[in-house]
C-alpha cells in the first residue's frame, strides 16, 4: 500500500466506529476469533489446544478457561469440563515492524494470540464427543451479525469409533485479516492434517453459547457474509477453505465468518470443528493489494491453484507476485515446510517478487498437499496481506527408466533393438518402436520417455554409433570359361576376404560346373560387405567328322564336313564342305568351335580304291498309271562279277528290293545304286511315277421300288468331270445309254460303269428294284379331348419294319422312328402320321382332331390359421355348379366326393386341400391349420431374492411351451418397477426400499399357465455399502415426471457430495444432493442414470450407473397398442399399460360387437354387446395388477387383445 493513503489502525477504527454509530467504549469487548485443536496421546486421551485471539484494546483474556466435553452415540449422554492451562501469549497484529499497538500501550489496534492447553481423558463408552469453548463477549463493532451480548462459541467433534486416536487438522494462518475497501482480498487457513485425512469446508452462521446460531443482518448470510462490490460474489472453496472477495467500496466493515471443517477418512466422516474468523475492512484505505501472477513448476502441470507433479527430483515452483503500488516492498512466506518436510521457501526481488518453493517429492506419499502463500505489501501501519491457498498433488513413485540396447556400435545396414525398461509404456524419438529392431543409417542419440501406470514419466537416452561398411567388388579373370579352363577371383574394397566353395582370394582354380561364388569382405572396423559373381562353365561341343563316302574309287571326289559346332578347321589342307580328290588312304582330323569359343575334335578315315565304278541305269514301263495298279522299273547289274543293286523310293532304301527290276505301286521318285566288288558305287538316274485317281461309280435313285407296281425309277450317277458312263442290266451292257442318268420301269439288276478322263474306270454296286405295296394306316384314340395337365395317346396300326413320322396341323412333331406307331400328346389340333414301309413306299393316315379341356378353379380359404383345442375353423372352397368336392387332411381323404360340397369344418390341425372335379380334376391350395393349447405352468423364477435398496436385478424363467406372452407383476405395485422385458421371459426389475413379490404368468390366446412367484427382500445393511437409488417409475411417456430416491448406504456419505446425471433429454440434466429429485424427460429412448459420491477435490469415491434404466416412449405412440386384425383395421386399445380404465377404440364399425374382459385364466369379468359405438370404456380399477385379455367378436371374426394393469 502507499503509505500516504492509509490511516493508522486507531484512526481507521475510530472512523469506522463513528460511521457505524458506535462508541469507542466498545473496546471493552475483546473476542476476535478462536480455534480448538487436539492431538491424540493414547486411547481416549487427547491433548487439546485452544488458540484465542483478542483485541488488545478490550478486556483481558481469561486466565484458565474451561472446555466442555459432551459424549454421545452408543452411550448415555455424559458431560464434563476441563480447565486449560495458559501456555503462551504473543502479539500477532497485522502491523509493520516497530509499530506500537494497543497490545504494547500504543494507539494502533493490536491483536493478541493466547494459547491454552490441557490433557483430556474422554469418558468411556461413547463413540462421539463434542469438545466446545465459549467466551463472552464478541466485539460490538461487528457489522454483519447481531453481536449484542453474543459470545464466541467454537467446537470440535471426535469420533473414537470410526477413527480411534485421530489427530485434528492444524492451522498455520491467523483467523484475522485486515483489508481495504473495494479491493480484492484473499484468505486461506493454511490447514494441514498429520494423518493425511481429507477436509471439507463449509460456511455456517457464527454461534453463541450452546452452539446457537447468531443471525446475520442487512440481508447477509453465512455464504455471503460481507457487503460486496456490485457484480461480484463471495467465492468460497469447500475443498481448501479459500476465501476470495471484493468488498463494497467506501464502506467499512467488521465481519465475523464461521467455518465448519469436516474431516473424512476413505470417504467416511470421522470428525469436525468450527473456526471463528474476523475480517476488518477499512473504509478510507484506497491502496491496491498485491496481485499473484504466473505459476511455473519445474515439472508437472498447473490447473488453477492445483499443481500436479510426479515424485522424483526436487520440484521447484516459482510464483510471481506484483503490487500496483510500485513503492511497496513485498515480502512473502509459505507454510509448505509444515506440509512436506524439507521443503524450503525463498523470495527474490522487492516489487515484483519471485517466490520459489523447493519441494522434495521423491519420498512423499501420493496425495494432495494443501499449502498457502502469504504476501505482505509492507504498507504501514497495517500492511495489506493476501493469503492464497494452493494444492500440490504428488503422484509416486516415478519410474526409473533404463535402456537395454542389443548393441551400441553397429555397422551400416545392421539392425539394432532398443528396449526400455522400468515403466509401463514408452515413447521414443526418431520413430523408434520399443523392442523392435531397426537399421539406423548414421550415428545418433535416441531418447525414450517411459510412463508408469500412475502417469509419471522418466527420460533417458542411449547413443548408437554406426560404422561405415566396406564396398566390396570382385575382379574375375573371366566370367565365362570352358570345361577344364582355370579362373582367378579377387576381392577389392576391404581388408580381408573370405570366399565360399573353397576359393582362395587371388588363386586360380578350375571349376567343373557353372556356379555362383560369394565373398565376404571385412574392413579394419570389423564391418563387412558381401558380393557375388557367377562363373559360367560351358561344356565342350560334340564334334562329328562327316564324309560323303569313306571308300573313294578312281576318279571320284569326297567332301568332308564337321557338325556339332559353328566353325571347323581340318588338317591335310581340307576345307570344310569343299570336295577334293584323295590320293590314298588318309585319316582326317577336324577341330570344331562353338558359340562360347569352346573346342573339340573328331576324326574320319577315307580309303582310296584304284578301281573304275560300275554302271547304273533305270527305265519304267510307264510313268503314269491308275491308282491301284503297278508299273515295272528295270535296272542293270552284273551279278556274275560281284555287283549288287539296291532300290530307293523318295531317297529311302526299299528293304528287300535287290533284283534288277522293281514293281512300283506308289507315286514318287525312284532310283537304284549299283555297287561292285571293290565297294565302288554308282547311282542311277531318277524315274518319277505319277498315279491317276480311281473314279467312284456311285448313284442315287428316285425310289427304292415300284410302289403299287407302276411308275418309273430314275437312277442318277454322281457327277465326275470328264468321265464317260455306261449302264448294265443283269450284267449286260444297255446299248445307247451313255448319260449319267437312266430311267427304268421294270424290275432288274442295274449297274453303273464310269471311266475317268485318265482312262481309269470303276463299276458300281447293283440296284435291284421290285414291285411293292403302299402301307395302309389308320389313327385311333380312346377320346378326342383331354384335360389341361394330362395327355391323350394316339395309335396307328403297326407296319413291321416301317418308320412313323407324326404331324400336328401338317408340321412334323417327331423324326421318322422305326415302328413308332403311338404318341402321347398334350396339345390340341389335327394329328396325322406319315408311314414308310420296308419297301420304301410312303402313305399318310387319316386326320384326327383333338381338343384340350380347362381344369376347374380350386381355391380354399379359412377364417384363421390357428385355433384353440376343442374349437373349429370353417374352410370354404369356390363354387362350381355340378362339380364334386373331395376334402383331404394331410393327403388323406376325409370322405367320398360330394356334389357342390364347398365347405368343411376343421376340428384338428394339419394341411387341408380339396379336389374339385367337373370332368377335369384340380387340387386346391394348401391351408395349414394349427391347434393351440394354453401354455404349460411357469417354472421357477431365476434371480436374487435379496436386494439392496434401489438395486436392479434381472429375473427370468425358462421358456414355457406354447406361451406367446409373459405377464410380470409386482405386489405391492409401487414397491418396484419393470423397465425392460415385459412380455418376454426375462425382465429387469428396479427395486425401491420395500419388500415385494414378483409374479409371472405365461399366456397365449387359448389361456394362461400356472403362475410362478418369488418373494424379494430389501435391505440396506453392511453388505450394501455402495451406491443405490430407484425411480418411482421406469417406463414413461415423453413429458412424464420421474422421482429419483437415493437408497445408498448411509455409511458412505460423510463429507461427500452426491452428483446426479439423469441422461439425455432430462430436465434437469444433473442435480446435486441426496434428493429426492423430480425429473422430466423430453425425448424418447433408453436413458442411463448415474449417481456419484464426490470428494472435496472432485474425486468420485463411489458411483453407480443404471444402463437403459428409464424407458421413455415417444408421445405419438405412447400408451397406444395398435392391433391390425381382419375387418378390424381401426381397432386400438389405450392406455396400455393402465392403472384404472382402458379405452377400446372400435373405429365406428357398423355391426354387432361383443367385447369380453377376462383374466389370463379365461375367467369372464365383463361382457358387453354394442353397435355403432366407437369407444368402449372398460374398468380395471378394482382388479389386481397383472395381464388381462379382451376378446372382440365382429361378424364371427374374433381377436384377443392384451392389456396390462399396473
Amino acid at each position: 500500500m502507499k503509505k500516504n493513503n492509509c490511516f493508522n489502525a486507531y484512526q481507521f477504527l475510530f472512523m469506522l466506529f463513528a460511521f457505524l454509530g458506535m462508541r469507542t467504549s466498545t473496546y471493552a469487548t475483546h473476542a476476535v476469533g478462536a480455534d480448538l485443536t487436539y492431538t491424540c496421546i493414547s486411547a481416549n486421551t487427547y491433548e487439546v489446544t485452544l488458540r484465542f485471539y483478542r483485541d488488545c484494546g478490550g478486556v483481558a483474556a481469561p486466565s484458565n478457561p474451561s472446555i466442555s466435553i459432551v459424549g454421545s452415540s452408543g452411550c448415555t449422554s455424559v458431560t464434563s469440563s476441563v480447565a486449560l492451562t495458559l501456555i503462551s501469549t504473543q502479539e500477532v497484529s497485522q502491523v509493520c515492524a516497530g509499530t506500537q499497538t494497543s497490545c504494547a500501550g500504543g494507539n494502533v489496534q493490536g491483536t493478541q494470540e493466547v494459547v491454552y492447553r490441557g490433557q483430556v481423558q474422554l469418558p468411556a463408552g461413547c463413540d462421539s464427543y463434542t469438545i466446545s469453548f465459549t467466551e463472552c463477549d464478541r466485539n460490538s463493532s461487528i457489522t454483519n451479525i447481531n453481536s449484542n451480548g453474543a459470545c464466541i462459541y467454537i467446537e470440535t467433534v471426535i469420533n473414537t469409533n470410526l477413527a480411534p486416536c485421530n489427530n485434528s487438522p492444524q492451522f498455520n494462518n491467523l483467523p484475522v485479516l485486515y483489508s481495504c475497501q473495494g479491493q480484492l482480498s484473499q484468505f486461506n487457513h493454511g490447514f494441514y492434517d498429520v494423518d493425511g485425512d481429507s477436509l471439507s469446508f463449509s460456511l455456517i452462521n457464527p454461534k453463541t453459547t450452546g452452539g446457537i446460531d447468531i443471525p446475520f443482518v442487512n440481508g447477509l448470510t453465512a455464504t455471503n457474509p460481507l457487503e460486496l462490490q456490485a457484480g461480484t460474489t463471495f467465492q468460497f472453496n469447500s475443498s481448501n477453505g479459500q476465501m476470495t472477495f471484493t468488498s463494497l467500496a467506501n464502506t467499512g466493515q467488521v465481519a465475523v465468518i464461521s467455518v465448519r471443517i469436516e474431516e473424512y477418512r476413505n470417504g467416511v466422516k470421522i470428525g469436525s470443528m468450527i473456526r471463528d474468523l474476523q475480517m476488518i475492512i477499512s473504509a478510507t484505505c484506497t491502496s491496491v493489494p498485491p496481485v499473484s501472477g504466473t505459476i511455473t513448476p519445474s515439472s508437472g502441470t498447473v490447473t488453477g491453484n492445483l499443481i500436479a507433479s510426479c515424485g522424483g527430483p526436487p520440484l521447484i515452483v516459482d510464483f510471481s507476485v506484483s503490487d500496483p503500488d510500485v513503492s511497496d516492498v513485498l515480502t512473502a512466506t509459505s507454510d509448505i515446510s509444515t506440509v512436506i518436510a524439507g521443503a524450503t521457501t525463498s523470495v527474490t526481488g522487492t516489487n515484483p517478487i519471485n517466490i520459489r518453493l523447493v519441494i522434495p517429492t521423491a519420498s512423499a506419499a501420493s496425495g494432495n498437499y494443501p499449502f498457502t502463500i502469504t504476501v505482505n505489501d509492507g504498507s504501514c501501519p497495517n500492511p495489506n496481506v493476501q493469503i492464497i491457498g494452493y494444492s500440490l498433488q504428488i503422484t509416486n513413485p516415478s519410474p526409473t527408466v533404463t535402456i537395454n540396447a542389443s548393441a551400441t556400435t553397429i555397422c551400416e545396414g545392421d539392425p539394432v533393438t532398443l528396449t526400455a525398461q522400468g515403466a509401463n509404456s514408452y515413447s521414443w524419438d526418431n520413430s523408434v518402436m520399443n523392442g523392435t529392431a531397426f537399421s539406423p543409417t548414421t550415428s545418433g542419440t535416441y531418447t525414450v520417455i517411459g510412463t508408469a501406470t500412475n502417469g509419471c514419466t522418466d527420460t533417458t537416452s542411449v547413443t548408437v554409433t554406426v560404422d561405415p561398411s566396406p564396398n566390396v567388388q570382385i575382379n574375375a579373370s573371366a566370367t565365362s570359361i570352358c570345361v577344364g579352363d582355370a579362373v582367378t577371383l579377387s576381392g577389392t574394397g576391404a581388408t580381408t576376404y573370405n570366399w565360399n566353395n573353397g576359393v582362395v582370394d587371388g588363386a586360380a582354380f578350375t571349376p567343373t560346373t557353372t556356379n555362383t561364388y560369394t565373398v565376404v569382405g571385412t574392413a579394419n572396423n570389423g564391418c563387412t560387405d558381401t558380393e557375388q559373381i557367377t562363373i559360367d562353365v560351358n561344356s565342350l561341343p560334340t564334334v562329328i567328322a562327316n564324309a560323303t563316302g569313306t571308300v573313294i574309287c578312281q576318279g571320284e571326289t569326297v567332301t568332308l564336313t564337321g557338325s556339332g559346332a559353328i566353325s571347323y578347321s581340318w588338317d591335310n589342307g581340307v576345307t570344310n564342305g569343299v570336295a577334293f580328290t584323295p590320293t590314298g588312304n588318309t585319316t582326317y582330323t577336324v577341330i570344331g568351335t562353338d558359340a562360347n569359343g569352346c573346342e573339340n575334335t573328331d576324326q574320319i578315315t577315307v580309303n582310296f580304291v584304284n578301281t573304275a565304278p560300275p554302271t547304273a541305269t533305270i527305265s519304267a514301263a510307264s510313268n503314269q498309271i491308275c491308282q491301284g495298279t503297278t508299273t515295272l522299273l528295270t535296272g542293270v547289274v552284273d551279278a556274275a562279277n560281284g555287283e549288287t543293286i539296291a532300290w530307293y523310293y523318295n531317297g529311302t532304301i526299299i528293304g528287300g528290293a535287290n533284283s534288277a527290276t522293281y514293281s512300283a505301286s506308289q507315286a514318287g521318285s525312284y532310283y537304284n545304286i549299283v555297287t561292285n566288288s571293290s565297294g565302288c558305287t554308282t547311282e542311277s538316274a531318277t524315274e518319277n511315277i505319277t498315279f491317276y485317281p480311281q473314279p467312284q461309280a456311285a448313284f442315287s435313285t428316285s425310289a427304292a421300288n415300284f410302289c403299287g407296281g407302276t411308275g418309273t425309277i430314275t437312277i442318277t450317277a454322281n457327277t465326275i468331270a470328264g468321265a464317260s458312263y455306261a449302264w448294265l442290266n443283269n450284267g449286260a451292257l444297255i446299248g445307247g445309254q451313255t448319260q449319267p442318268t437312266l430311267s427304268v420301269s421294270s424290275p432288274g439288276s442295274y449297274q453303273l460303269v464310269v471311266t475317268s478322263a485318265d482312262g481309269c474306270l470303276d463299276t458300281s454296286s447293283i440296284f435291284a428294284p421290285i414291285n411293292a405295296n403302299f402301307p395302309q394306316i389308320t389313327v385311333t384314340a380312346p377320346a378326342n379331348s383331354y384335360c389341361v395337365g394330362s395327355n391323350l395317346t394316339l395309335t396307328a396300326n403297326l407296319e413291321v419294319g416301317a418308320t412313323y413320322t407324326w404331324l400336328l396341323n401338317g408340321n412334323s412333331i417327331t423324326s421318322p422312328i422305326l415302328e413308332n406307331n403311338s404318341i402321347a400328346i398334350n396339345n390340341s389340333g389335327t394329328y396325322t402320321v406319315e408311314v414308310t414301309n420296308s419297301d420304301g413306299c410312303t402313305a399318310v393316315s387319316n386326320s384326327f382332331v383333338v381338343t384340350e379341356n380347362p381344369l376347374p378353379t380350386a381355391t380354399i380359404s379359412s377364417t384363421a390359421t390357428s385355433f384353440c383345442t376343442g374349437s373349429s375353423i370353417n374352410l370354404s372352397a369356390n363354387f362350381i355348379a355340378g362339380a364334386s368336392y373331395e376334402w383331404f387332411l394331410n393327403g388323406n381323404s376325409l370322405g367320398t366326393p360330394t356334389v357342390e360340397d364347398t365347405s368343411w369344418s376343421a376340428t384338428s390341425g394339419g394341411n387341408y386341400t380339396v379336389v374339385i372335379n367337373d370332368g377335369c380334376s384340380n387340387t386346391s391350395n394348401v391351408i395349414n391349420l394349427t391347434t393351440l393349447s394354453a401354455p404349460a405352468a411357469a417354472g421357477n423364477i431365476s434371480g436374487s431374492d435379496d436386494l439392496c435398496y434401489g438395486e436392479r436385478e434381472r429375473y427370468s424363467i425358462n421358456n414355457v411351451n406354447g406361451a406367446t406372452y409373459y405377464s410380470w407383476s409386482i405386489t405391492p405395485a409401487n414397491a418396484a418397477s419393470i423397465s425392460v422385458g415385459q412380455g418376454t421371459n426375462s425382465v429387469t426389475v428396479n427395486s425401491t426400499n420395500v419388500d415385494f413379490q414378483l409374479s409371472v404368468v405365461p399366456v397365449n390366446v387359448c389361456g394362461a399357465g400356472a403362475t410362478a412367484t418369488q418373494n424379494i427382500n430389501l435391505n440396506n445393511g453392511f453388505t450394501c455399502s455402495d451406491v443405490a437409488f430407484a425411480a418411482n417409475q421406469t417406463s414413461i411417456c415423453e413429458g412424464d415426471v420421474v422421482v429419483f430416491t437415493n437408497y445408498s448406504n448411509s455409511n458412505i456419505g460423510f463429507g461427500l457430495t452426491q452428483q446426479w446425471d439423469f441422461g439425455a433429454g432430462a430436465s434437469p440434466a444433473t442435480a446435486t444432493g441426496s434428493g429426492p429429485h423430480t425429473v422430466t424427460y423430453a425425448t424418447s429412448g433408453l436413458k442411463d442414470v448415474t449417481l456419484e459420491y464426490v470428494g472435496q477435490f472432485g474425486t468420485a469415491y463411489y458411483s453407480e450407473t443404471y444402463t437403459d434404466y428409464i424407458r421413455v416412449t415417444a408421445l405419438a405412440s405412447c400408451g397406444v397398442a395398435v392391433i391390425p386384425v381382419k375387418n378390424m383395421e381401426n381397432l386400438r386399445l389405450y392406455p396400455n399399460p393402465t392403472t384404472e380404465n382402458v379405452v377400446l377404440d372400435l373405429g365406428r364399425i357398423a355391426a354387432d360387437i361383443r367385447v369380453d374382459l377376462m383374466t389370463v385364466h379365461g375367467l369372464l369379468l365383463t361382457s358387453k354387446t354394442i353397435n355403432h359405438e366407437q369407444y368402449l370404456d372398460l374398468s380395471l380399477k378394482e382388479q389386481p395388477s397383472g395381464l388381462y385379455l379382451i376378446s372382440v367378436q365382429i361378424d364371427g371374426v374374433q381377436t384377443v387383445l392384451k392389456v396390462v394393469k399396473e
